[in-house]
């Protein structure tokens, strides 16, 4: 059976972030996507592997999109100016796309090299900053880890509205972070 004419996966993975971001992943069904694509649920089946296959995509997509979006933050950026650019534009990454954020933490097929190549090209960047801030050896490991608990942490906090105080939410962000890694080196 070959696909309809004009739906190309692209559109398929994007209709699922669309719907991921504006409903929550559990909202994320093949039902849903050929719904709004206005195509027969089974013609999913020609450009994707099932549900697992398309939540697989929309965590590859959301790793890949992040990773570009904190390379551009850290861009011309080194050491305390570059983890800070990079932990603000993890959050409003989170931000922007919730669902999409979700399915990324929870790949169905984690062994996946596109997944895998996006996951450690986050942590590479990561440690570059670390390392330019003189974080070195598995010191640099332990800080990129914790950096990123705290991130996913400070996003699921705010995400379920537990920052009700009138300090600006991106203030306390900052603060984490430099108590976070410049107390610990």
């Amino acid at each position: 059976m070959t696909p309809k004419r004009g739906v190309t996966l692209q559109q398929i993975v994007q209709t699922a972030i669309e719907i991921a971001d504006r409903q929550g992943l559990p909202s994320v069904t093949l039902s849903a996507v050929a719904e709004r694509l206005e195509i027969r649920t089974p013609s999913l089946y020609n450009h994707v592997n099932g549900m697992e296959g398309l939540i697989n995509l929309l965590a590859v997509t959301g790793l890949s999109t992040l990773l570009q979006s904190i390379r551009r933050a850290k861009d011309g950026k080194v050491g305390q100016e570059a983890l800070l650019a990079i932990a603000e534009e993890y959050v409003a990454f989170a931000r922007k796309h919730p669902g999409l954020y979700n399915a990324m933490l929870h790949p169905l097929r984690s062994d996946d090299p596109d997944y895998l190549q996006a996951s450690r090209g986050i942590s590479e960047v990561l440690v570059e900053a670390a390392r330019e801030c003189g974080i070195a050896g598995n010191e640099e490991i332990h800080i990129v880890r914790g950096l990123r608990s705290l991130l996913h942490g400070f996003v699921a906090l705010e995400s379920g509205g537990a920052f009700g105080t009138e300090i600006r939410v991106n203030d306390s962000l900052q603060y984490s972070v430099k108590r976070y890694i410049f107390q610990q080196t």
